[in-house]
């Protein structure tokens, strides 16, 4: 997909839709007075783009930005959780911390220091979620896959489908 055809320049419509909060398009629909930008749309627009970073994928990559509007917009879509080796960067705090950036209503979502904040402290305890393959885990060569390295909880995720894991 070409990236310039998937979004809109600010210059000509105020934004790129895949990054913008569902009040920038409609904002008496969620109680605001118009769709200048606030705090809270940077929140929903930066929880996009750490999306963006971790898949290595825009948001909605398969929809044209009308689609994209709607989806978000009317049906209260967010982008789906990836799975697999795609998802391995999305622990669940950094997808509870995402999930509160997208919150529907503004007042709802978290301050920008707050995101940031949550997102050093996954960083500082982050484990890769290991490689899933259709027999089982992938084991690169690399030092991350030392189970002894890992921290108990994951040990304890990664026996429950692999008993080779100590």
């Amino acid at each position: 997909m070409d990236l310039d055809s998937a979004t809109l320049s600010s210059r000509e419509q105020g934004g790129s839709s895949r990054w913008m909060s569902p009040e920038l398009f409609e904002p008496r629909m969620f109680g605001v007075k118009d769709n200048r930008r606030t705090k809270a749309s940077d929140c929903y627009a930066l929880g996009m783009t750490v999306y963006e970073v971790l898949t290595v994928q825009v948001p909605f990559p398969l929809l044209c930005k009308e689609v994209v509007i709607t989806n978000v917009l009317y049906l209260g879509n967010r982008p789906k959780r990836p799975e697999g080796v795609e998802g391995k960067w999305f622990t669940d705090d950094i997808w509870s911390i995402l999930g509160r950036c997208w919150k529907p209503k503004p007042s709802d979502r978290p301050s920008i220091e707050d995101v940031l904040k949550h997102l050093e402290e996954a960083s500082m305890s982050w484990t890769p979620l290991p490689l899933l393959i259709e027999d089982g885990p992938q084991q690169p060569e690399s030092s991350w896959w030392n189970t002894s390295e890992l921290s108990v909880p994951v040990r304890s995720r990664m026996r429950e489908w692999s008993p080779s894991v100590r």
